[in-house]
């Protein structure tokens, strides 16, 4: 009877409902209809720093836009930085022995320079 009922439950948790339905388009809207939303805003606040010579005051919505702004603009930053470790990570795994060889040859050879300036104008390394 146990199995009956996990079955039942199974087929409960998966119906669709319009709720799922306004969710999603919502969703979808979000994602497509935000960049509209975002550039609009920031020309109305440009406008209004502009026309005013003053900084307008933000209602509540502007302070949500902002902080929302600036949450996509703060994870941007991180994507950003993340891409490029990715892309030296990459790089290094396509390269050749070769490759690899002269490229730790010469981080070595630069290390080993250094040292040896730093040796003769009587500076210690770190």
């Amino acid at each position: 009877m146990d199995s009956v009922e996990a079955v039942n439950k199974k087929k409960l948790s998966m119906k669709w409902t319009k709720e799922h339905d306004k969710e999603l388009l919502k969703e979808m809207l979000m994602e497509q209809a935000w960049p509209i939303l975002e550039e609009k805003y920031r020309r109305k606040m440009r406008e209004e720093i502009n026309a005013s010579g003053i900084s307008p005051e933000a209602d509540e919505i502007d302070q949500l836009l902002e902080e929302i702004i600036a949450l996509f603009d703060s994870n941007e930053e991180v994507r950003e930085k993340e891409k490029g470790i990715a892309e030296d990570i990459r790089l290094k795994a396509l390269e050749t022995v070769g490759e690899t060889k002269r490229r730790k040859s010469e981080t070595t050879s630069d290390s080993e320079s250094e040292q040896s300036e730093n040796c003769q104008t009587g500076k210690r390394g770190k």
